[in-house]
């Protein structure tokens, strides 16, 4: 790896760790994905693909989020799925253990998962 690809991709790394645009975020780690998926947003090296995951609490409605007729309130807990553009994708959980446990027992964001997340573009 060159000195200028290894500065890119750390850039990219400190920039997709940092506090997902609240304060009360906390960095999980890197998921790998597909990178068709992600169209290449999130950090790629050698043809892999890896997003950033953050996890916060949120009990209102996000982008273009609605509570299904059935629903009486959203799940609060949000695994945010953030790549290197604007738009992101989320899956909410009932509690923080079940979102760190999601995160943990979870090696890729294949499109089966992507396919029950939230698109979401800030």
């Amino acid at each position: 790896m060159t000195s200028d690809k290894a500065r890119k991709l750390f850039k990219t790394i400190n920039h997709v760790c940092h506090k997902w645009q609240r304060e009360d975020s906390e960095f999980l780690g890197f998921i790998e994905t597909d990178p068709e998926i992600y169209n290449y947003v999130g950090v790629t090296y050698e043809g892999l693909c890896f997003v950033a995951v953050h996890v916060f609490k949120e009990d209102s409605p996000l982008y273009g989020e609605k509570l299904q007729p059935d629903q009486k309130k959203l799940k609060p807990y949000v695994l945010m799925f953030y790549g290197t553009d604007n738009s992101s994708y989320y899956l909410r959980r009932d509690t923080l253990e079940q979102a760190k446990s999601w995160f943990k027992k979870t090696t890729y964001l294949s499109n089966h998962i992507l396919s029950n997340a939230k698109f979401y573009n800030s």
